[in-house]
């Protein structure tokens, strides 16, 4: 599904609390306090996204939209 057609559809919030959700799932299983887990905090170069873990996050939008 093409991303402008996912967020004409789907309200920002949803889409943010369900990527915050999978997010916070994963920095628990990396011991990374979900406290850090602001706009401005580095998904990449923390180590909580690699680039499996963000096909992964991928995979799960499409799946749950």
């Amino acid at each position: 599904m093409d991303t402008c057609v996912l967020y004409l559809r789907f309200p920002e919030k949803e889409i943010k609390s369900f990527i915050l959700s999978f997010l916070e799932k994963r920095a628990e299983r990396l011991g990374i306090k979900e406290k850090f887990l602001l706009s401005d905090f580095e998904l990449i170069k923390s180590g909580l996204l690699d680039s499996m873990s963000f096909l992964d996050l991928i995979t799960a939008l499409e799946e749950h939209f």
